[in-house]
């Protein structure tokens, strides 16, 4: 079931291997963004056409995290 909104974006749901997923949390949390930001990069890295705007992090701003692209 894929979900739109009015952004142009839609829902990806999908199972990964367990010891990947902690990897994607581990480095999420070390680079302060979210595992949005994190498949974006890598899905941009493998040649996909990912604009620099959605690799921002879209939480609301909060202290002692990382603000990155």
């Amino acid at each position: 079931m894929e979900v739109s909104d009015e952004a142009g974006e839609s829902m990806l749901n999908m199972k990964v291997p367990t010891a990947l997923r902690d990897e994607l949390k581990k480095q999420a949390a070390e680079q302060g963004v979210t595992l949005r930001v994190i498949v974006l990069r890598a899905l941009k890295a493998a040649g996909f056409t990912v604009n620099d705007h959605e690799l921002a992090d879209r939480r609301p701003e909060r202290s002692g995290r990382k603000k990155s692209a």
